[in-house]
């Protein structure tokens, strides 16, 4: 059944879309999964493109459930009426992920409205939305310049040193670092694990005495 949207609205899974496009660059991985030319290379897309769906669903349902973003509906009467009933958002769809206009208890979970899509007010979604772009965007530091991954890299090797999971050398634990970024952000602005090293190398040397991993 279509639904006509009340102005200044959207409807939830539209909002997820464009969240899904803004943050995560989704285009691009779509584009990617079209051009393929083989079942593995498009199986390889989608995993990527379903954790990207997860990253963007996860924000989405937290920010319903905690209120940063408000759900709405539209009565029987024509009137739009907030929702007030929230943690039910938080939990995650069953299978394929993402969030849909009506919810659905195993694989759209959310607020029950007998059928009635949800709506989120456009202006306050796109406020959240930036807020967003700003907060996960890790590879612009603010200074003038190409953004760079390099303090994505810092700041995970900060946590493997304190976790005592880093490898004994610097140069082993540069290469680990370069195919951790590659793989969590493969989107990412590009660096070498030269750079890596360099930038890595005296955190590294004076590292705390929490034992670390042996080269392997």
């Amino acid at each position: 059944m279509a639904h006509t949207c009340p102005a200044g609205y959207m409807p939830l899974g539209d909002a997820f879309t464009q969240a899904l496009s803004v943050l995560e660059g989704s285009d691009a991985i779509l584009r990617q999964i079209n051009e393929a030319t083989t079942d593995e290379a498009r199986s390889e897309y989608f995993a990527k493109y379903d954790i990207l769906e997860r990253r963007v669903e996860r924000r989405m349902r937290d920010a319903l459930a905690d209120g940063c973003l408000h759900a709405f509906i539209r009565t029987s009467d024509n009137q739009i009426e907030r929702l007030v009933d929230r943690e039910e958002w938080r939990q995650e769809a069953f299978g394929i992920p993402g969030l849909d206009n009506v919810a659905h208890p195993v694989t759209n979970p959310g607020v029950d409205t007998d059928g009635q899509p949800v709506l989120v007010r456009v202006d306050s979604f796109q406020e959240w939305l930036t807020g967003q772009r700003h907060q996960i965007n890790p590879f612009r530091s603010g200074a003038p310049g190409k953004p760079s991954s390099i303090r994505v890299v810092e700041l995970e090797h900060q946590r493997r040193l304190a976790a005592g999971e880093a490898i004994e050398s610097v140069v082993k634990e540069a290469a680990h670092l370069k195919d951790w970024l590659d793989r969590n952000y493969p989107d990412a602005p590009k660096t070498t694990k030269k750079t890596i090293e360099n930038r890595i190398r005296e955190a590294h040397r004076t590292r705390s005495l929490t034992p670390t991993l042996t080269d392997p």
